[in-house]
């Protein structure tokens, strides 16, 4: 018991000093590490699903460099570095690739796909409780068809499911279905066809009562450039309008792309890879060689972060190779990305996790043009920090503090205030350990940064 405890004591100190080094090294750069696993690893893939579940890491599905598909479920534990592969106590879904997958009341539920050259519209769970999975009965009604490529967005208690095709009818769908997971019970509802025609292979996130979905091809029409949101909560589909930024001619480059890793986080939607027209119409894009997926296509390594309050496009750091078709999820404000096909058509299983660095401190400037958000001191902290901002001129304030799921934690300043340096302090003791983002709005300009609380 003694040893068990020591060894809890250093890992939690070498946490602590992590935190430090992340949060507090003004010269910590964005980057992409490779995970070092230890004992078994599941075998290359591309096509698959990951899921958060608790602490873990949980991959079904997909298939290998030749084709195959696979039925396998394995649990990463990013603790630990650690893969195992889960053996169910009944027989699993028919193996399968390019279906959907989501977790909800701690199950993991799957969705349609392609098993070899035939598409599904079978949907499944698994209890990680009781080790077992169960086919749900959706024969009631109206069910969508069998499809592959489409993806699935749970908001509440209910997940939608948007678009694919079936490559063997040569349909592409453009409707959008609503699955409610209490009764299990699917309707229809308005296509998003209406908007830029039906499309496969996009990528869609949550982003409170709104799905964004962006990019996806739509043959014959080819790749998108519109990106659609809808609000769940009035059943109604927009255009997404991204305001350009400097040096780019639109949005439409960015978002020009297929099979791409999309994650949402803390007011920003981040992307990652997947593949491009080989002549893509812009032409920057970092790109290597043609694909052996699609002659046409070119696999892309780059990294974009779009910033939802203000709809500016930054450039992150490029994964270290380029990939479509791989699998990504936020685990407690860390990116994980696993799997998926390189440019020369293996596939691979090597597991990377991306480091968010922190932005250098920089001397006050005196005569700001706008506003200047600082970071706070200490951080990480416990329970109290300080908050230090300076605004050009007199104007209302609001700073307030949120989670990593963007909510709303603290109101700290909504007031109007003189031009200068201003300083307030936030007292973590009624919140949880963990990470936390701070956000100033003065004079139209917007700026973030995060902290870490830890007890």
């Amino acid at each position: 018991m003694e040893t068990k405890k020591g060894r809890n004591l250093f890992v939690a100190v070498i946490l602590l000093m992590t935190g430090i080094v992340l949060f507090n090294h003004p010269l910590l750069a964005e980057c992409w590490d490779e995970i070092t696993i230890i004992g078994d690893i599941p075998e290359p893939r591309w096509g698959h699903s990951i899921v958060k579940m608790d602490t873990e890491i949980v991959v079904f599905g997909g298939a290998d460099e030749s084709g195959l598909d696979l039925g396998e479920l394995w649990k990463f534990y990013k603790d630990e570095d650690k893969w195992e592969r889960i053996v169910p106590q009944n027989n699993p879904p028919p193996p399968r690739k390019n279906h959907s997958a989501f977790i909800y009341d701690e199950k993991m539920y799957i969705f349609g796909g392609s098993s070899g050259s035939t598409c599904l519209n079978d949907f499944w769970h698994y209890d990680f409780d009781t080790q077992i999975w169960t086919q749900l009965d959706s024969s009631r009604g109206d069910t969508p068809k069998p499809r592959t490529e489409a993806t699935m967005t749970v908001v509440g208690d209910k997940a939608y499911l948007q678009g694919g095709r079936n490559p063997a009818t040569e349909t592409i769908f453009k409707d959008l279905w609503v699955v409610y997971l209490n009764t299990f019970g699917m309707e229809k509802l308005a296509d998003m066809g209406e908007y830029e025609g039906p499309r496969y292979g996009h990528s869609s996130a949550a982003v409170g009562n709104d799905i964004y979905i962006c990019g996806g091809n739509g043959s014959p029409w080819g790749y998108h450039t519109g990106n659609l949101v809808y609000h769940t909560d009035g059943g109604t589909w927009d255009i997404v309008d991204w305001k350009p930024k400097a040096g780019f001619a639109s949005f439409n480059q960015v978002m020009l792309r297929m099979y791409t890793t999309m994650l949402y986080r803390a007011l920003d939607i981040f992307l990652f890879g997947g593949q491009c027209p080989k002549d893509h119409p812009y032409g920057f894009f970092p790109k290597t060689n043609r694909s052996q997926i699609a002659e046409e296509d070119t696999i892309l390594c780059d990294m974009w972060k779009l910033n939802l309050e203000d709809s500016t496009v930054t450039r992150c750091a490029d994964l270290p190779v380029a990939l479509t078709q791989a699998a990504g999820v936020d685990m407690d404000g860390e990116f994980y990305i696993f799997g998926g096909m390189k440019s020369d058509g293996t596939a691979i299983n090597t597991l990377y996790k991306y480091i968010e660095g922190d932005t250098p401190v920089e001397k006050t400037d005196q005569n700001p043009k706008v506003s200047l958000l600082y970071p706070n001191y200490p951080n990480p902290f416990n329970p109290v920090t300080t908050i230090r901002y300076t605004i050009p001129k007199s104007s209302q304030v609001r700073l307030g503090i949120f989670d990593l799921q963007g909510r709303a934690v603290e109101n700290l300043i909504d007031q109007y205030q003189s031009s200068g340096d201003h300083s307030v302090s936030f007292d973590g003791s009624n919140h949880s350990s963990g990470v936390y983002f701070y956000k100033l709005e003065a004079e139209r300009h917007t700026q973030i940064r995060k902290m870490l609380l830890i007890k």
